[in-house]
């Protein structure tokens, strides 16, 4: 008689503790008729729409339409594969970026889950060079007109301090990883030191504009700030 197989562990990146957080019936059915009929992804994209997400406290109904974010989802957050540019479930994305978790165990997950991704494959020369020119670039559109509004209002509303206050922790955890690989002696504080120098000078792209000299110069003096 065999044994029971242990079922293999749910991938899920979005929280320390694992689930299947998609309708699993529905998926199959879309999935079957997928593969007879030639589905329209709109279906795939109305089952990850729904999927459940960590708890959080944030109603996205009291500042989405303030950062547009719906706009920076389409026009700034675009994913390609092998040079190709692929379409997002753009309901799902903007309900994870809305709805940041409560839990802090959740949020240290995703940062860490942030930093191996930022942290694998080439040289940490090249992932600085790529963040900086990803980041200048998005700042340059849609990114831009967010981080504008968003400062604004954090300046007035405690909710958008405290939002603008968790998105630069997490933009410093995950490039502290970076910047060790360059510095491997220095300690949190000098790599953290040096995580917010380079944010202030790619804050300060918003009010340039970037053309191909720029963004070499901006490169340039990041790396030196990383490297110094």
């Amino acid at each position: 008689m065999p044994l029971p197989r242990t079922p293999p562990p749910i991938p899920d990146l979005l929280s320390a503790v694992p689930a299947v957080r998609v309708d699993a019936l529905a998926l199959r059915q879309i999935l079957v008729f997928a593969f007879a009929t030639g589905g329209a992804r709109e279906s795939f994209d109305d089952v990850l729409g729904s999927a459940t997400l960590p708890a959080t406290r944030f109603d996205r109904d009291d500042f989405a339409r303030d950062l547009f974010l719906d706009r920076l989802v389409a026009q700034s957050l675009a994913v390609r594969i092998d040079g190709r540019p692929q379409k997002v479930c753009a309901p799902y994305v903007l309900r994870v970026l809305t709805e940041p978790p409560e839990d802090i165990d959740v949020v240290h997950f995703r940062r860490g889950v942030l930093a191996e991704l930022a942290a694998s494959g080439r040289s940490p020369h090249k992932k600085l060079t790529a963040i900086t020119k990803h980041l200048i670039e998005v700042w340059a559109h849609e990114g831009g007109r967010v981080y504008v509004v968003m400062s604004l209002l954090a300046l007035h509303q405690r909710r958008f301090r405290a939002l603008h206050v968790e998105i630069y922790s997490s933009f410093y955890e995950a490039l502290m990883p970076v910047l060790r690989e360059l510095k491997p002696r220095a300690g949190r504080a000098e790599l953290l030191g040096r995580a917010r120098l380079i944010s202030t000078l790619i804050d300060g792209a918003l009010v340039q504009v970037p053309d191909r000299n720029f963004l070499a110069q901006a490169v340039a003096a990041v790396l030196r700030i990383a490297e110094e």
